[in-house]
């Protein structure tokens, strides 16, 4: 990302930058500075793809000279062109002086010539989900430039109920300085008043209830969750998940929580999350857990052949689960 800003600030661009990856705030970001700087309010000289692109259209955008203006910009926004394989590898031979493309997508296949090409005479950027540190430094950040002072705990709940994610983070944040317009301080009592807990959150609840036997309660939650219209195919999927990782914490050696959320099955997972990870762990037993990750996927697959109805597999997993 320096390089990005770097590039940016000495007004030197590299033929193509390519952004990938899960934090999809600070894709649109960069991308949006990346305009701003190459070709400006000037829109004659941008060109944004979106769909499924079309190779003899996109070539002759690169091939015409931009209009009153030093650049052309292409942005190919999350179009898949990685699973053409190399259909599009002509982005990368011999582009005119006058052309940058950014190219934006959710994953990336480092396998593939474009890619390769890419690495060669661009600029990759991999926008990896941030630790809790840098989420954490973002929200005082955005509430300084609001003049509103927020505690340590405050920053950490809005963390757990957004989960990191920056660009809902953002969202809750303008309720939130909203809601507290007359004041300079946010408490944590106004967190618990006007921000939204995501699914990932209210599913690691759910299974709080669950480790602790407490089947009125992850009912409730369940159905609070269907109440908001969540899809119990997600839920089932999410849950599933969760089970996954507390198998391969119980499967891990003791260790330090802030080791453990750097470990394969739980990255990018913050260190007091993990720590929930290991409390809940801690009440099942390793088999009981691998049974019940064969059980999460046989329901799937029966979901998915109409042997039972999506609402009714979550239901019977939650009641398995609290056996």
């Amino acid at each position: 990302m320096k390089n990005i800003l770097e590039d940016i600030k000495n007004n030197t661009f590299k033929p193509v930058y390519f952004l990938y990856g899960d934090e999809g705030y600070l894709i649109n970001q960069f991308k949006n500075k990346l305009i701003s700087a190459i070709v400006g309010d000037n829109s004659f000289n941008l060109t944004v793809v979106n769909e499924k692109p079309d190779e003899r259209a996109l070539k002759e955008i690169i091939n015409t000279p931009p209009f009153m203006s030093e650049r052309r910009l292409i942005v190919i926004d999350r179009c898949d062109v990685f699973k053409t394989k190399d259909k599009f590898s002509f982005l990368t031979q011999n582009p005119p002086d006058y052309i940058v493309i950014v190219l934006i997508e959710n994953t990336a296949d480092k396998r593939l010539k474009l890619y390769k090409d890419i690495k060669k005479i661009g600029y990759i950027c991999e926008m990896k989900t941030q630790s809790e540190a840098n989420v954490s430094k973002f929200i005082k950040e955005k509430c300084d430039g609001e003049g509103k002072q927020i505690a340590t705990d405050t920053i950490r709940e809005i963390y757990r109920r957004t989960c990191g994610d920056l660009g809902l983070i953002v969202a809750e944040l303008e309720k939130l300085f909203s809601y507290t317009y007359e004041r300079d301080v946010i408490t944590l009592e106004d967190v618990g008043d006007i921000v939204s807990v995501r699914i990932e959150e209210r599913v690691f609840e759910m299974i709080d209830a669950i480790a602790y036997k407490n089947k009125r309660r992850a009912i409730s939650l369940y159905y609070d969750l269907l109440a908001v219209r969540e899809s119990p195919v997600k839920i089932l999927i999410l849950m599933e998940r969760h089970f996954n990782g507390l198998l391969q914490v119980k499967s891990s050696p003791p260790m330090p929580v802030g080791e453990l959320a750097k470990g394969i099955g739980l990255k990018g997972v913050a260190p007091f999350v993990a720590g929930r990870y290991q409390k809940q762990a801690g009440a099942f037993t390793k088999d009981r857990l691998a049974e019940l990750v064969e059980e999460f996927a046989r329901t799937e697959e029966d979901i998915k052949t109409g042997m039972i109805s999506d609402k009714t597999g979550v239901e019977l997993m939650i009641a398995e689960a609290l056996l």
